[in-house]
C-alpha cells in the first residue's frame, strides 16, 4: 500500500510550488497535480450542482466576517 502513498511532505508539493510560482505562470481555474496541469476526469451535472452549492456554503461562511 505504501507504493501508492505520499507522505506529508510528497503530498504538499503541488501547493508549495502553486505558492510559489510567479502567479503569471499558473493558469487560473485549472487542476494542478504532481506540480503540473492534469486533465479533469470527472465532470457531470451533478458536479456543476456540487460546485453552485459550494459556493453558496462558502460566502454564507464568508458573509460573517466581511
Amino acid at each position: 500500500m505504501y507504493v501508492f502513498t505520499k507522505d506529508p511532505l510528497q503530498g504538499a508539493q503541488t501547493q508549495i510550488h502553486c505558492s510559489l510560482v510567479p502567479f503569471a505562470q499558473l493558469e487560473n481555474g485549472k487542476y494542478y497535480s504532481d506540480c503540473q496541469i492534469k486533465q479533469e476526469t470527472f465532470h457531470s451535472a451533478q458536479w456543476e450542482a456540487e460546485c453552485a452549492k459550494l459556493w453558496e456554503i462558502s460566502t454564507e461562511c464568508v458573509a460573517k466576517f466581511i
